[in-house]
């Protein structure tokens, strides 16, 4: 009746705190399930999420000899043996999980095995090379290493074993080891259990090395003390060997027993863990508990949160460390039959049942941890759709945000540019899940130097601090943390490649003036251009500083060449671009000497030199427009040749009675036959003569008429005469206007032609 009274109320009590923020489900899928021959069998450890996003892991069992593997799963389940246990000399069923070590390896222990059969330390590179650490003795050394190993602050390795240590005043080994190895293998033992009330006895789980610089760990029982019997314990010790303490010792009673379990710090300074045995229903060392969920105060003050009943509700025996997640609330792991559960825990006791692992006999020893993705991640050594264990993956609901966040200041930059990385690892508050070290995934040559440990601040629930990164040459980015040797998160910047951006440059002309300027994009200024290959056309050059391509072309022809323009980096960048330039003949042109011709009064005439090029033939002919009236072009043959040749140009105006046109070609000026105008002159001589007898103002009115007459007489009777035959033309008596003009002269060869324009200007 009592143990029923007591089941009530602790229901009751427990119900009412699962009303609290977090997942209050979860969808389990298994991302791989186990054959149990090569790939290996019964995963009792948890996962680790390395740099490279990937799931590192161990199997107890299977593998290609038999004696268990280290494996690698990715996110969507692909799955690979990265090394199988041969027993000896390298060791056998390794049954923790793996820390990943700020070298950018794994590190673990295999609890058999070896030259002595008593274990081993490894070392393994995610590409698989394996190294062994060391090899225990099963002497003072100590012999069945458990619980893998942790990295503390200062670069070392910490570990314990569950038996094996110094000879005791009864002259019996001791009850287990807590050691120290460095990355090299050089291990020093700094505590060896008695099995005693001042200590405890076999420690099955690892160590975490606490915000006070110390390290804390649990032993699994304890031996018949001069007046107890206790089922484990919770101590620390100094890194140094110095000041073991016993915390805690576990009664069997509603505290629970048997801790198989490491711990977890929270943000007060406590820590979390779980028990095996006991709890509920257990009096007396009454076996029938099915574990506890407890917190304890580094000085040993300690609460019990929960104690399972062992019923489909909540199942029991966790087994594994619990993890904090994101929203603040512990997760974990149990084992119990006939399948272990994904459970919630609250710092302040609210429990909540996420999902069953498996349907049936699917435990899980080691606890989940959260993966980048917000979900969580873990093993169960038995179950699956094999029976051989399985890799499971959960989703909860509400979703978690991944613990390891990291921010760039900007997702795009170019070489020589830099940016800032701002990184944070959720609920890190031990001195272990501070241990965060930075990679940057293949290909990193140019990422810009982020490695090593990084140093960060506790501000509230998280742990961070930032970077700046200023990467060398272009690519895609990754970088990476991992904190606590078990977690971790990346964020991936693109630095595109530095390129000409001109694709293509226009085509030339002899004699034609040419200016192009390059351009490119994403390199660090200054720049400098030079020609690698090829040259540019003749009359052509670059400009190294600018990019620009400018002189007048000489010579036709097909010029290609390639132009590389190299940035301001520490490490150079380049880029090149590939251009032709074909260079046509010059243009058929005509030009002249003088862009005004001014011609003083009607009837006079201008002249100028006329200047063509680039004809093909040599078929000249010329004409104007643009004339005012009773105005001409005249020109002369062409002297040189069509590739270049000069012409005379004359322009005659009509000056009205005295204007003659010649339409033989030939240019005016000639002299008149003697005597070509001797009919009329002959007459007007004696007419004049005879007027000079009248008297003054009657020879003034005759010399008027007289005047008339003769110019009638010339006029009838085609008296002005300038040029012989059939070349005269009748003259004009209109004249050229006074003005200005722009007249525009064409020169045709063959099929081709160009024109030139001047003003005149008639007076």
């Amino acid at each position: 009746m009592r143990r029923a009274i007591r089941l009530i109320i602790l229901v009751l009590f427990f119900g009412a705190l699962t009303h609290h923020a977090g997942a209050q489900s979860a969808t389990i899928t298994n991302l791989y399930a186990l054959n149990g021959t090569t790939d290996g069998q019964s995963p009792y450890g948890n996962l680790v999420q390395g740099p490279d996003g990937n799931f590192y892991g161990t199997t107890a069992r299977g593998g290609a000899n038999g004696d268990g593997t280290i494996f690698r799963v990715m996110p969507d389940g692909a799955y690979a043996v990265l090394y199988s246990f041969q027993g000896s000399p390298d060791g056998q069923m390794p049954e923790a999980g793996l820390f990943a070590g700020s070298d950018g390896n794994l590190y673990g222990t295999a609890a058999f095995g070896g030259a002595d059969g008593a274990g081993t330390v490894f070392r393994i590179s995610p590409s698989g090379v394996f190294t062994l650490l060391y090899t225990f003795t099963g002497g003072t050394d100590g012999s069945f290493p458990a619980g893998g190993v942790i990295e503390g602050s200062d670069g070392n390795y910490y570990g314990t074993t569950v038996y094996g240590g110094d000879i005791n005043a009864a002259g019996f080994t001791g009850y287990g080891t807590i050691f120290r190895i460095t990355p090299e293998g050089v291990l020093t033992t700094l505590y060896t259990f008695l099995g005693e009330d001042a200590d405890g006895a076999s420690p099955y789980a690892g160590l975490v090395e606490g915000s006070d610089g110390n390290l804390y760990g649990t032993t699994n029982n304890d031996e018949v003390g001069p007046t107890h019997y206790f089922v484990g314990s919770v101590f620390k010790l100094s890194k140094t060997g110095t000041g073991f303490t016993t915390l805690y010792h576990f009664g069997g009673g509603n505290d629970g027993g048997n801790p198989d379990g490491g711990l977890v710090e929270g943000p007060d300074g406590s820590f979390y863990g779980s028990t095996h045995n006991f709890g509920l229903y257990a009096d007396d060392f009454d076996s029938t508990g099915q574990g506890t969920l407890y917190n304890i105060t580094p000085g040993g003050t300690f609460t019990t949160l929960y104690e399972f009943t062992g019923q489909a509700a909540d199942s029991g025996r966790p087994e594994g460390t619990l993890s904090f997640g994101s929203d603040g609330n512990l997760y974990g792991t149990t084992t119990n039959s006939p399948a272990g559960t994904l459970f919630q825990l609250t710092p302040a006791g609210g429990f909540v049942t996420l999902g069953l692992l498996g349907p049936s006999y699917a435990e899980s020893l080691g606890g989940p941890i959260v993966g980048s993705d917000g979900n969580l991640y873990g093993t169960t050594d038995t179950g699956g759709p094999n029976s051989n264990g399985a890799i499971f993956k959960a989703v909860p609901s509400p979703a978690l945000a991944p613990l390891v966040k990291l921010t760039l200041s900007s997702q795009t930059t170019t070489a020589g540019t830099p940016v800032q990385l701002n990184w944070q690892a959720g609920y890190a508050f031990s001195t272990t899940a501070q241990l965060c070290f930075a990679t940057v995934r293949s290909g990193g040559a140019g990422a810009g130097g982020w490695s090593g440990m990084q140093k960060g601040t506790l501000s509230g629930d998280y742990y961070g601090g930032s970077a700046t990164i200023t990467p060398t040459a272009p690519g895609t980015y990754t970088y990476a943390l991992t904190c606590g040797g078990t977690i971790s998160g990346s964020a991936t910047l693109t630095v595109p490649a530095m390129q000409v951006t001109t694709s293509s440059l226009p085509d030339g002309q002899v004699g034609a003036a040419y200016s192009q300027t390059l351009s490119e994009q994403n390199g660090l200024a200054p720049l400098t251009w030079a020609v690698t290959s090829g040259s540019l056309p003749a009359g052509l050059s670059l400009d190294a500083g600018t990019g620009a391509i400018t002189g007048t072309p000489t010579a036709p022809g097909i010029s290609s060449f390639t132009v590389q323009a190299t940035d301001s980096e520490s490490v150079p960048v380049t880029a090149s671009g590939s251009f032709t330039i074909t260079v046509a003949a010059a243009a058929p042109a005509v030009t002249i000497n003088s862009s005004t011709l001014n011609v003083g009064n009607p009837g006079g005439t201008a002249e100028t030199t006329l200047a063509v090029s680039g004809f093909a033939a040599n078929d000249f002919s010329f004409s104007c427009s643009g004339l005012p009236a009773k105005a001409q072009c005249l020109f002369s043959t062409v002297t040189g040749t069509q590739a270049y040749g000069t012409a005379t140009l004359q322009v005659v105006t009509d000056g009205g009675l005295s204007a003659q046109l010649h339409a033989d070609g030939n240019l005016p000026g000639k002299s008149r036959a003697p005597g070509s105008g001797a009919p009329w002159m002959a007459a007007a001589i004696p007419g004049l003569i005879a007027l000079s007898g009248f008297r003054r103002k009657r020879r003034g009115a005759l010399l008027k008429l007289w005047m008339a007459v003769l110019f009638t007489a010339a006029i009838t009777g085609g008296l002005l005469t300038g040029c012989g035959g059939d070349s005269r033309k009748t003259a004009s008596t209109d004249v050229t206007p006074a003005g200005t003009s722009t007249v525009t002269v064409v020169a045709t060869a063959g099929d081709q032609s160009a024109t030139t324009t001047f003003t005149l200007q008639v007076q």
